[in-house]
């Protein structure tokens, strides 16, 4: 069974900051071929203007809701 110090010391353990003097990770290999970085640069554009043409297709379904809720907040403050 754990007594008190036992306890304290995990406390203690748990209490302080990690060590500041932690390795670097290490790296594998630093070299990418270039032909793999262009096809990924090509790809990370193709999925950037994907993202662009989305959030305008976003933008214009949210403009679009506002415009018919404006419409029928219109109708039904005519009907009162």
């Amino acid at each position: 069974a754990e007594g008190p110090a036992e306890e304290s010391r995990e406390e203690s353990l748990l209490s302080q900051p990690p060590a500041a003097e932690t390795p670097p990770p290490q790296v594998v290999n630093q070299e990418v071929p270039v032909v793999v970085e262009s096809a990924d640069s090509e790809r990370l554009i193709q999925v950037e203007q994907s993202l662009v043409a989305l959030w305008e297709q976003v933008e214009a379904a949210g403009q679009r809701l506002e415009q018919r809720h404006n419409e029928v907040l219109r109708l039904y403050t005519d009907l009162k």
